[in-house]
């Protein structure tokens, strides 16, 4: 009976990857209305990584990816990302053409393994396979897992090594095995370079490990050992790395160029506004409802859950509370501190940043199954029932979130991902180059990320000539509207009402490109004279 037990449950798992699988990885090239703006830097720099070795500044197998305005002479970002992503395209884009589905099918096979990452921590966790494939199939259908899980950015990538850390704790937990501590810490610490909040929240994880699980003193040397290795091997290969950690700071706020970095930290730091803002992170709209107003990072139509997991995480926390087991601990303390790097870093746009806090899903499914197991557990018809109907309702609310996805999404989304519409730009310039050979494109400099959208469609299309023709043009400065020779391309924002200056110039409006809800997004001018 065991023999059969196990193969109808390994059944059931690769049925549940398949299922996953075609629901992440079907219309990839769709999968937002046009490509976002990190997605294009990502795919830039991973082509220019899978070419030649380095990014997109000249940085030899960089450790830190530089973010750069391709077509700036300056560097005005400042930005720095982390290596894992990009390496990952870029292993892509060596066996693939560079399109949209290739570049976010890394991204997607990323969901699908925390789908069985999950599976194997529900497992461990509740002793139970049953529970485990439910605990799979719960973040499969997840809102936020599913939405990050199409998009080629790297808000995802912490997840596998935050789902494989906590099975080798809890393995841990259960055996005190040295080797599961140790290993647990040095997943941590390779998982500092998937994305940048991962510097805070995986030393927080290690911390809590040791805090929680409570391992012998002669543990922590080598537990430590283990979670800066990867630090040890890696940083010494970062060049400027005195430059990449102050451009870090300052962007994050953790410090200011004029002022001491402990300094600056106390002058900038507002108790009341980082509770205010980790409050966000709990409130039940946020959670349950509409996942922020971030058109970018959830629909606005569904929480970062949905909505029947609100009660099953409510009663999973109030089941850990009562229990205090070193196992609950983890749970309880790890989806708190989800939000604590954008708490004490403060990015830019912190409100409501459902990426930026996507470790919360690993611990609020798993809080949610400990709600199933307590409920199911009471062996009285009212809770079974409650059980039942919860978990019914789950796939019916994921099926009408994932046609919205497809549907009204693309239009009420597009203006997050490309104002400019730039997909459907290059093929205008493309078809205006058939008929009559365009001299060269200008992009109007006004600092929405156009020339990092443009070197990617050129990039798909097979058009590095078209590229190698592409400049910057300041509308308010007539000089450089002059610089424009005869059958250059111009782009503006439709309807700008600074586009009368190139009429003026001389030059003549020869299209406009409409975006995906029929809305005018781009004109293109040609100069004529």
């Amino acid at each position: 009976m065991s023999r059969l037990r196990e193969v109808l449950v390994a059944a059931a798992l690769v049925a549940l990857l398949l299922a996953a699988a075609v629901v992440y990885m079907t219309g990839l090239d769709s999968a937002q209305p046009y490509i976002a703006a990190d997605e294009a830097h990502f795919a830039a720099n991973a082509s220019s990584l899978a070419r030649s070795g380095t990014d997109l500044r000249g940085h030899q197998l960089p450790v830190f990816v530089h973010i750069i305005d391709p077509l700036a002479t300056v560097d005005r970002m400042h930005a720095w990302y982390q290596p894992f992503l990009f390496y990952l395209i870029a292993i892509g884009f060596k066996l693939q053409p560079i399109d949209e589905w290739s570049l976010r099918l890394p991204v997607a096979t990323i969901g699908v393994a925390n789908v069985l990452l999950m599976f194997v921590v529900g497992r461990q966790l509740f002793r139970s396979s049953s529970l485990g494939l439910l605990a799979a199939a719960a973040l499969a259908i997840t809102p936020a897992h599913f939405l990050f899980s199409r998009m080629a950015a790297d808000y995802l990538c912490p997840l596998p090594f935050v789902l494989a850390w906590l099975w080798l704790a809890l393995r841990y937990a259960e055996h005190r095995r040295l080797a599961h501590l140790i290993a647990a810490a040095f997943i941590l610490g390779c998982g500092l370079y998937t994305y940048i909040s991962s510097w805070f929240m995986m030393p927080l994880l290690a911390a809590l490990t040791l805090l929680v699980l409570r391992p012998p003193l002669q543990a922590l040397l080598p537990t430590a050992v283990a979670f800066v290795a990867p630090s040890i091997l890696l940083l010494p290969f970062q060049s400027s790395l005195g430059t990449v950690l102050n451009d870090i700071a300052g962007r994050y706020q953790i410090a200011a160029p004029e002022t001491p970095a402990l300094a600056s930290g106390v002058m900038k730091f507002n108790l009341t506004e980082r509770v205010a803002l980790l409050w966000d992170y709990f409130n039940p709209s946020f959670l349950f409802f509409a996942g922020g107003n971030d058109l970018l990072m959830a629909t606005s139509r569904a929480g970062v859950f949905l909505l029947p997991m609100a009660a099953l995480i409510g009663w999973g926390i109030y089941e850990l509370a009562r229990r205090r087991s070193p196992e609950s601990l983890l749970l309880l303390l790890g989806f708190l501190a989800a939000p604590l790097p954008i708490v004490i870093a403060l990015p830019e746009a912190p409100h409501s940043s459902t990426g930026r806090a996507l470790t919360m899903l690993v611990f609020g499914v798993l809080i949610a199954c400990v709600g199933v197991q307590a409920l199911w557990r009471r062996s009285t018809g009212a809770a079974r029932a409650v059980v039942v109907l919860l978990l019914a309702a789950m796939p019916a609310q994921f099926i009408a979130f994932r046609s919205d996805y497809f549907a009204d999404y693309q239009a009420r989304s597009w203006a997050r991902f490309d104002p400019n519409a730039t997909r459907d730009v290059i093929t205008s310039v493309i078809e205006l180059d058939r008929q009559e050979p365009v001299t060269s494109v200008w992009l109007n400099d006004d600092g929405d990320d156009k020339s990092i959208r443009w070197l990617f469609y050129t990039l798909k299309h097979g058009r590095q000539d078209l590229w190698e023709r592409t400049r910057y043009f300041r509308v308010e400065d007539a000089a450089s509207v002059a610089a424009v020779p005869l059958r250059g391309l111009l782009m503006m924002h439709a309807n700008d009402p600074r586009s009368n200056r190139l009429l003026e110039a001389g030059c003549s409006k020869v299209a406009t490109v409409l975006a995906v809800d029929s809305q005018p997004a781009t004109d293109i001018f040609r100069r004529d004279r």
